[in-house]
């Protein structure tokens, strides 16, 4: 009895040492720093638990039981309510009202015929059109990255050139009330083909909210505007296939799910996930797709919580499966002018 008390006590001990070594490095690495020690030692709890989360779902990924693994990521002292916060907003109009209400002439459209011989998978970050992973905190600046590297994309696809052009700008010029609308595309979209983008060079980038400086700015660099833009075919997914593969990355808009948190690899799947307009509160890019025997078909999607979430960065999700979490509902390419 007293052999098997000593072990426990060994385990109990050993992992407790193993959390307090995670949480030492977590805080170092996403640069922690809490306003007392209760709030210290209430994150460190949220911190632990997610530890479990962590190591359930690794032994369901390395069963065969799951098709995706988890991590610790900068979310990981984070409840899943906190995590989903960043994106849900109780007073946020109805997107299906918005987008009813928008006067556009822009219809969603067909970009080819059902018989084009389209590969088994594609990648735009192997072709050289997609700027690195980067972080732009939390989600108000999300829609602004997303049409921007979507135009990023269509340029370097017209031109062969690779600019980054400043998301700040977007951010910071626009106005935009996050409780009227998370994921509305067309005042970007208006705002970049009335008065186009600097590159990143001219406007770079700030965590902080500023007003629009582009009057107290001399670009040295040429801007870039579109003449138009087209929104894909609502919930086809292979019309979206055909689309990244043909046009280019694609600006698209996701339901965030809990999973989204400690996401580090493999190929997410959650049928639970919301596939409706009004289900939508985050936007990312679609820069290609693909699929593999042990996880079956997914979507390659560049996201902005930097490279220590996700596959250095990126989403994969799951591919032909009922649309999941809106992959297809809205989504959307620039059109350049050459």
């Amino acid at each position: 009895m007293k052999i098997i008390l000593v072990v426990l006590l060994i385990v109990v001990a050993t992992t407790a040492s193993t959390d307090e070594e995670k949480w030492t490095k977590f805080k170092i690495t996403h640069n922690r720093v809490y306003k007392n020690i209760e709030e210290h030692d209430h994150r460190f709890e949220i911190f632990k638990k997610n530890l479990i989360r962590i190591k359930e779902q690794k032994e369901k990924y390395e069963k065969g039981e799951s098709t995706f693994n988890f991590g610790i990521t900068q979310f990981a002292d984070l409840t899943e309510e906190e995590f989903l916060g960043r994106f849900k907003s109780s007073g946020s109009s109805k997107l299906s009202e918005i987008v009813s209400n928008v006067s556009s002439s822009k219809s969603r459209s067909k970009i080819s015929s059902a018989s084009d011989d389209l590969p088994d998978q594609y990648d735009w970050v192997q072709s050289g059109a997609v700027t690195p992973v980067r972080y732009y905190g939390d989600c108000g600046a999300c829609t602004a990255a997303s049409v921007v590297a979507a135009v990023e994309g269509a340029e370097f696809i017209k031109t062969g050139n690779l600019i980054q052009r400043s998301t700040r700008q977007l951010r910071d010029c626009i106005p935009f009330d996050p409780h009227e609308c998370w994921i509305c595309y067309e005042k970007v979209l208006n705002y970049t083909r009335d008065f186009g983008i600097m590159t990143e060079k001219d406007y770079p980038w700030k965590y902080e909210f500023e007003d629009c400086q582009t009057d107290n700015i001399t670009a040295t660099d040429p801007l870039i505007q579109i003449i138009d833009w087209i929104y894909v075919a609502e919930g086809e997914e292979e019309e979206l296939q055909r689309t990244v593969y043909l046009e280019g990355p694609v600006a698209v808009s996701l339901d965030a799910t809990n999973y989204f948190q400690l996401y580090t690899d493999g190929v997410l799947d959650d049928p639970s996930c919301g596939n409706t307009m009004d289900d939508l509160d985050t936007t990312l890019l679609l820069v290609g797709y693909g699929e593999s025997e042990r996880l079956g078909q997914y979507w390659i999607l560049k996201y902005y919580f930097g490279p220590y979430w996700g596959k250095d960065g990126y989403l994969w999700l799951r591919r032909n499966k009922n649309n999941q979490c809106g992959v297809a509902t809205s989504a959307v390419i620039p059109v350049l002018d050459y």
